[in-house]
């Protein structure tokens, strides 16, 4: 066995030890009033996303996000993300992000971010539905009250279903679901590393729902027990946020008390600008 150094035997080796101590850069985040009374988990994918970007260079964008989710947080003391720095290469940056709540782990995470480069390119063609009128469905919904409509981790958008009676109905199932959403005002965002946390943000949105759709169900039902285990998501464009956006949701395989769930998100001119995926815990009874 090596035995340990001690600062008896070499005095100078206390201030040594000290400057090779290296502090993750810090940076602190508030919650918005989440849904179940706690920090709504795509709060936290984006100010994750957020944390990692303000460490690199801005010549590179995020391009991938994986995160698993440790316990929920509160909705009244800060959020602290430490960041570590795991790798710039020639054209990629990683980071670890890790968010805390008093001294509680709550998430963990790795961003990677990419220069641009041109390559090789195909993208999966969004399905064929009907575009939405360019109407305020909330403030339609409920006599201009968008407050009164969404609940509070919701209110910066408005979500439009798209009816099962649309063209591609008879090729779906209960697993499976489109929405259109979009903010509820026009946004005028120049970080495009803002706009990808944002984008990041709303992939959490009616997600992990789409799990149990097919079985009757839905998180209201005072039956259904369900949690985020992990999140991740891939940026393929860069959102400008402005206009509506569809979001194809389905759910390929759930068991063993777990559903998992997969999601692209289009533009309106059919641009495929991100793709997610989430496995969350469901429990019945």
């Amino acid at each position: 066995m090596v035995p340990a150094l001690s600062t008896d035997d070499f005095p100078g080796l206390d201030e040594m030890v000290r400057v090779t101590q290296l502090e993750p850069l810090r940076f602190v985040g508030y919650a918005s009033p989440g849904p179940f009374e706690r920090i709504f988990g795509g709060q936290l994918v984006g100010q994750a996303v957020m944390a990692a970007a303000l460490t690199v260079d801005t010549n590179r964008a995020a391009h991938s996000f994986h995160c698993s989710f440790m316990r929920k947080g509160n909705l009244a003391d800060p959020i602290q993300y430490s960041v570590e720095l795991l790798r710039d290469g020639r054209a990629f940056s990683l980071r670890g992000v890790r968010a805390t709540q008093n001294n509680r782990l709550l998430m963990i995470a790795s961003v990677s971010f990419q220069e641009e480069a041109a390559g090789i390119e195909h993208m999966l063609q969004m399905e064929d539905v009907a575009r939405p009128p360019d109407v305020n469905f909330a403030a339609e919904r409920n006599g201009g009250s968008e407050k009164a409509f969404a609940p509070p981790h919701r209110r910066g958008i408005e979500i439009h279903p798209v009816p099962e009676s649309a063209p591609s109905a008879p090729e779906r199932n209960g697993h499976h679901r489109l929405l259109w959403f979009r903010m509820t005002k026009r946004v005028q965002i120049d970080d495009p590393q803002v706009r990808r946390a944002v984008l990041a943000l709303c992939s959490d949105f009616t997600f992990l729902e789409v799990a149990i759709r097919g079985h009757n169900l839905t998180f209201a039902d005072p039956s259904v027990s369900a949690a985020s285990l992990d999140h991740s998501f891939w940026w393929h464009e860069d959102p400008h946020l402005n206009g509506w956006m569809l979001y194809q949701q389905s759910s390929p395989w759930a068991g063993g008390q777990r559903g998992l769930v997969l999601g692209h998100i289009f533009d309106q001119t059919g641009s495929l600008l991100g793709t997610a995926t989430q496995e969350g815990l469901v429990r019945i009874g």
